[in-house]
């Protein structure tokens, strides 16, 4: 997408009109920084950071045919330093089975191959994992096999917690404190 030289300029009046900042505290062209281009709701599009009260905000250049259009969205929320962490408590006091989620891609992070558990009971199972960062949540997709057959599909948020057949499995940020 081509862009007027003084993109910048264009985007830091915008702000001062979408945000009421005028005076001392309003956001100048210098204080943007380029982000490059990010896919945000699905859309291609320019981004530039820019200084807010939250900590971060980003103004957006999305083409519209020969023009553009400039907005304003948050960043997606980023995954935590540690990263997730997954963890299966079954009955019968057995050492509870505790993982780390692997970044696989960027912003997806799972079990690099199904993990296999023994239930209280003895049942031999397989499980999967992986968290997605989608538009500023963590999205969790979990499935559970015995002999090829998937027994458990869980979509959820994070946290999250579920209790199936005698098991509690748990998946959270790592930074989140006990699982």
């Amino acid at each position: 997408m081509d862009l007027p030289d003084d993109i910048e300029s264009e985007i830091a009046s915008y702000l001062a009109r979408e945000l009421g900042e005028h005076g001392p505290g309003r956001i100048r062209a210098a204080d943007l920084r380029a982000l490059g281009e990010r896919i945000v709701d699905g859309v291609p599009m320019q981004v530039w950071a820019f200084p807010s009260v939250d900590g971060e905000g980003w103004a957006t250049v999305e083409p519209m045919g020969d023009s553009y259009c400039i907005g304003l969205t948050r960043p997606p929320r980023g995954a935590p330093a540690g990263g997730y962490r997954l963890r299966v408590e079954t009955e019968g006091g057995k050492p509870p089975l505790t993982l780390s989620l692997d970044p696989l891609d960027p912003g997806l992070y799972g079990t690099s191959s199904d993990v296999r558990f023994t239930t209280a009971g003895g049942q031999v199972l397989m499980l999967g994992a992986e968290v997605a960062l989608v538009d500023g949540s963590e999205e969790l997709s979990l499935s559970i096999l015995a002999e090829d057959e998937v027994v458990l599909a869980v979509r959820a948020c994070l946290p999250c917690v579920v209790m199936w057949a005698g098991c509690l499995i748990r998946v959270s940020r790592d930074d989140a404190g006990p699982a």
